[in-house]
């Protein structure tokens, strides 16, 4: 499987945030797929054990039994001789043992398996796209090929760069060898861009209808729940459609990517920004008075209920009332953002390979 990067958010009781970005890779392990491979091996050596073992006292007895007792078949050899026919008796008793145990070893049928890694990167500041980019060069340049610093070496150089202040300074920090580099750098305070991200996976996943929607929902603080079938497709969606509120900022719930043991806080009475994957959405227990987004589909609706529906089977004001100057608002995006979706976005790698990533 192809190494597998996504970005989620952390938020504490006091609302302070903690953003990661996570690195998932794949090694192969050999595994023996005989779950009675090595209870055979066992038993069969301490069979062979108890044979060597029992193996004098039988000579023994085909002594006695050819006449005398046992000081005369004692007398009858020296020391010497009987104790090499003990040892030529154990090496013919161990051949036959190490040969079945060998024979039992080559039956045993071994796969090889891809066992999961991960390397996740925490940060109070939100540096998506530096750390994207250093997972990216740190799996290409550290992981997948051979290099002659050790890893933890390098890990440890990322630790000990220093955050760079908001402004105009920026730090570079090289990956692997000198000839790749990651920039790290801070938009000034009260300035665009908010965070090191792009912008482009919003306009790829939703239309500007939609997107004009979403704004709408969140200006008006309702409970807004984004979905889709890639996990790595929902925090930058999520954290564009934050940046959009500037110079407001969201107060309330904000967990881009929600795990099944937080699902309490759908339920939650104060408006929210909680993101799922659609497959959990099923087992969820959704209210009435949340707004879906699905970014797989383009597609905004209220969730349904039986209780409040009209004739048509629609279940009362699906979206917010319009916004000010809403015509004005979708004239002037229409001239820059007209172009940038993309029916059937589920994936980030696109990004890379849309014509308009330059001018975006």
């Amino acid at each position: 499987p192809k190494p597998h990067i996504f970005s989620f958010v952390l938020t504490d009781a006091f609302g302070g945030r903690l953003y990661a970005v996570c690195l998932t890779f794949y090694e192969t392990k050999r595994v023996v797929r005989n779950p009675f491979h090595h209870r055979l091996v066992r038993r069969q050596r301490d069979f062979e054990r108890s044979r060597q073992r029992r193996r004098p006292s039988l000579r023994h007895k085909r002594g006695l039994s050819s006449g005398g007792d046992i000081t005369s078949a004692a007398a009858a050899g020296d020391g010497s001789d009987s104790d090499d026919d003990a040892a030529s008796a154990r090496a013919d008793a161990a051949a036959p043992a190490s040969q079945h145990v060998l024979a039992l070893e080559k039956a045993a049928v071994a796969e090889w398996f891809h066992v999961p890694k991960c390397v996740c990167l925490l940060s109070r500041c939100p540096l998506y796209a530096p750390f994207f980019e250093y997972l990216s060069l740190f799996y290409s340049k550290c992981l997948y090929e051979a290099i002659s610093v050790p890893i933890e070496r390098v890990i440890c150089n990322l630790m000990e760069v220093p955050m760079p202040p908001r402004g105009s300074v920026s730090i570079k920090l090289a990956v692997g060898n000198e000839h790749h580099h990651v920039v790290f750098a801070r938009s000034p305070p009260g300035d665009y861009p908010l965070a090191a991200f792009s912008l482009l996976p919003l306009f790829h996943a939703l239309d500007l209808d939609n997107v004009l929607t979403m704004f709408a929902i969140l200006l008006t603080e309702r409970k807004a729940i984004f979905h889709c079938n890639d996990v790595a497709l929902l925090t930058p969606v999520i954290e564009a459609a934050m940046s959009l509120l500037f110079p407001l900022s969201w107060q309330h719930i904000f967990i881009p990517v929600c795990p099944s043991v937080l699902d309490d806080f759908l339920q939650a009475p104060m408006p929210y920004v909680i993101g799922l994957r659609t497959d959990t959405m099923d087992f969820a227990d959704i209210p009435p008075d949340v707004y879906l987004i699905d970014l797989d589909r383009n597609k905004i609706q209220r969730r349904r209920t039986r209780q409040r529906t009209h004739g048509d089977g629609s279940s009362g004001r699906l979206l917010p009332s319009g916004l000010p100057y809403q015509e004005l608002l979708m004239e002037k995006l229409s001239e820059v953002a007209s172009h940038l979706y993309m029916p059937g976005y589920t994936n980030l790698d696109d990004v890379n390979e849309h014509p308009y990533r330059e001018l975006a």
